[in-house]
């Protein structure tokens, strides 16, 4: 029947061959690069879980960051106030006092200027009155007949 096909008995010959050295392969190589590929791809498939656990656990703290944030930024803002309303209060307690001192230091003033001024009123109203006196000696002396103002005598006060 073989040799109806046009075969002889060297085809089985070159099959026997072929599924020896088939066999001799794939022990020899092609089992182990299977074995290698199966193994590759598992820890491939272990990785990407792996890589997605950890995308996930990143997106977690991603968030929890964020709430920790918007808390921090919430607190720094009412530290702020806090710190803001007191330095204005404080400012403001300063200004008062300020405006006090300034206050009473401008009464003291103004009663030390006016003790000054009764004086210098005093001594003016003193310096006045034989100012007058002397300008009515002159006018005096000046309208009586025959005597001249250059000739009237000189007082001074």
């Amino acid at each position: 029947m073989v040799e109806q096909l046009g075969l002889d008995s060297t085809f089985f010959l070159m099959m026997a061959v072929f599924f020896g050295f088939f066999l001799i392969n794939y022990f020899i190589s092609l089992k182990p690069l299977s074995n290698t590929l199966i193994e590759r791809d598992k820890r491939m498939a272990g990785r990407e879980k792996e890589i997605k656990n950890i995308q996930a656990e990143l997106q977690t703290i991603k968030v929890e960051l964020n709430q920790q944030i918007k808390i921090a930024q919430g607190e720094a803002s009412k530290r702020f106030s806090d710190l803001k309303s007191s330095a204005v209060e404080k400012q403001r307690n300063l200004l008062n006092e300020a405006r006090n001192n300034s206050a009473k230091q401008i009464g003291s003033l103004r009663d030390d200027l006016q003790k000054q001024l009764g004086v210098e009123e005093q001594k003016l109203g003193g310096e006045i009155d034989a100012f007058v006196q002397l300008i009515i000696e002159r006018i005096s002396v000046s309208s009586a007949p025959g005597i001249s103002s250059k000739t009237a005598p000189r007082t001074e006060a």
